[in-house]
């Protein structure tokens, strides 16, 4: 019965350190495996506060982006603008000074071709 009793004692042993070596403790195990606990309470907040903040970020950069290209758009056309305007009003005054160079020929009578 000693034996037994003994045998017993020394299985109940056996089975209790197996039991605590991380490779048979699954939670322990991802634990070690990962390298780091799972992450608290906190640390899921400050994830979750930092992904709104790039998305927030994201979103301002892109109507930023939006705006400037707007804005340069309006530039380059007004740009165009002022070039058509300052051709028209080149083309017009030269017409005018032909015209105006015509009369004085003519008002003395030398015509030109």
């Amino acid at each position: 019965a000693m034996e037994k009793k003994a045998e017993g004692l020394t299985e109940g042993k056996a089975s209790q350190t197996e039991a605590a070596k991380p490779e048979n403790a699954p939670a322990q195990r991802d634990e070690v495996d990962a390298g780091t606990a799972a992450p608290d309470d906190g640390d899921a907040q400050l994830a979750s506060a930092l992904a709104a903040f790039e998305s927030d970020m994201l979103s301002r950069l892109s109507l930023l982006e939006s705006e400037y290209c707007n804005k340069m758009t309006k530039l380059e056309i007004n740009r165009i603008l002022k070039s058509r305007d300052e051709r028209e009003s080149h083309a017009k005054k030269t017409e005018e000074v032909r015209e105006l160079v015509q009369r004085v020929l003519t008002l003395h009578e030398i015509d030109v071709e």
